[in-house]
């Protein structure tokens, strides 16, 4: 669940712009509002709460098996300066020990794929550290010389101390 308190308008917290990694996710608002999308135009797009509805925003692993044909969603929230705001995430990931690819029924012939085969959980940790370098986990990874490329879904899923005595 994500909280957003009562902002000062000076202030304003938000979830900076970015694209899920799953397949889709699912997202439950309250009924204050505050997710845009960026749409095809390149303008920030308000997605108001609808009574008994929900958001479905494709992933990049949806814009991946599907060649491109559904773009992985980029999206932002921000709080509200009059009152408390809530969002109810749901996210749909592969498995991370997965490779993926575009779905071969999605490929027209003669024309090479817009992406390559990936690793789930490799494509992952990069992205994470890449959006995210100043986040202290991934800070302590780069202090300590772990580099990506030895990093799995399922190492990184462990407290620093045992990642440390794993890579010594």
């Amino acid at each position: 669940m994500q909280y957003y308190p009562i902002q000062d308008l000076n202030e304003q917290s938000s979830i900076s712009p970015h694209a899920d990694y799953g397949g889709f996710t699912l997202l439950y608002q309250d009924q204050v509002g505050g997710l845009e999308v960026l749409n095809a135009n390149g303008i920030w797009v308000p997605a108001p709460p609808k009574e008994h509805a929900y958001i479905v925003n494709t992933g990049s692993y949806m814009e991946v098996l599907s060649n491109g044909r559904f773009p992985a969603t980029v999206h932002r929230a921000f709080g509200n300066p009059s009152c408390e705001r809530y969002s109810l995430p749901f996210f749909f990931n592969p498995d991370p020990d997965i490779t993926i690819a575009p779905h071969p029924k999605l490929l027209v012939a003669g024309i090479k794929p817009a992406f390559e085969p990936q690793n789930v959980s490799r494509r992952q940790i990069k992205g994470l550290m890449t959006n995210r370098p100043d986040h202290p986990f991934f800070k302590k990874l780069r202090a300590l010389g772990l580099k990506e490329e030895k990093l799995t879904f399922e190492l990184v899923s462990k407290p620093i101390e045992e990642i440390v005595a794993l890579n010594s």
